[in-house]
């Protein structure tokens, strides 16, 4: 059934889907960075105890990016610092994003936007490899991405 906003409705099985996406061999991926600011802190400082601790990061007053662990003991995005710290601590670690002093404390997008750039080139790098060129990307945000197959690779496994 059409809907308003182009999309069909349908009471098909997800392999009756699978199977039309197969013939069609067209596919829009969602890829979101899972505790990307995070992962980008760990690049600067190796110690950081990602994998072994719950870690938070804020900014501004708002927690920007939880790892697994802080998220399991129920930390969200959004969330103020101090709400965050009193559900990780004494274990976890509650770190603020990078900032710079002048002019006045801003943070600073450098690191998060070079590692971006590195990510999207990567990603535009891997498409073209695997799909001889046939994927459009289109940027969600920093660390979001949707891309859309106009023609899949036989291989899955090519990703």
């Amino acid at each position: 059934r059409p809907r308003r906003d182009g999309l069909v409705e349908t009471d098909a099985s997800c392999g009756a889907m699978a199977d039309a996406f197969a013939l069609a061999r067209r596919c829009v991926l969602h890829l979101d960075l899972d505790s990307f600011f995070l992962a980008v802190h760990k690049r600067r400082d190796p110690t950081l105890p990602l994998e072994s601790k719950p870690v938070v990061l804020y900014q501004f007053q708002d927690v920007i990016c939880a790892n697994r662990r802080a998220k399991a003991l129920g930390v969200q995005k959004h969330m103020r610092p101090r709400e965050a710290r009193a559900l990780v601590e004494p274990h976890g670690l509650v770190i603020h994003a990078f900032c710079r002093d002048w002019p006045g404390p801003r943070v600073r997008y450098g690191p998060y936007t070079a590692a971006s750039r590195e990510f999207f080139d990567a990603l535009a790098d891997a498409l073209r490899a695997a799909t001889g060129g046939g994927a459009a990307i289109e940027r969600g945000s920093i660390d979001e991405a949707y891309v859309e197959l106009a023609m899949m690779p036989q291989d899955p496994a090519a990703f």
